[in-house]
């Protein structure tokens, strides 16, 4: 049992990285109030939420999480608001979070590896919702 919790842990970034870029992309890439599914969003809160405790102990830079909601807010429909507020409210809650591919919730233990995870998923949301132009330097 506690093997498949561990590699359940272990193993959640990847997929939650998966399928939250895939779905962040298409948000993006669309108008206003795009919709994902009710389990994306709820795992994209719990991943939030995962990474807002990260930032209070420190194991990430502070001020990332607050910032990137607000931005993603506006691509988001009112359905995948209240999902993602409910998927950051039980994240925060349970200390877990959400693998839609799984159907479940897992550990989340804010450690070090599991920061360095986030940070990295993090990483890749600013790439998706950074504007080309803000990127590239300017030309003359």
């Amino acid at each position: 049992m506690r093997l498949r919790a561990t590699t359940a842990r272990m193993s959640w970034a990847g997929i939650a990285c998966g399928s939250l870029m895939a779905a962040m992309a298409l948000l993006i890439s669309r108008p206003a109030s795009a919709e994902m599914s009710r389990e994306t969003s709820i795992s994209a809160g719990s991943f939030f939420a995962a990474a807002a405790v990260c930032e209070q102990q420190e194991q990430i830079t502070k001020g990332q999480v607050e910032p990137m909601l607000q931005q993603i807010d506006k691509h988001l429909s009112r359905n995948n608001r209240r999902w993602i507020s409910e998927g950051y409210q039980r994240g925060k809650t349970y200390a877990a979070i959400y693998v839609p591919e799984t159907k479940s919730w897992t550990p989340s233990t804010a450690d070090d590896a599991e920061c360095q995870r986030i940070q990295a998923v993090l990483d890749e949301y600013k790439a998706i919702l950074t504007p080309p132009a803000a990127k590239e330097p300017a030309r003359k």
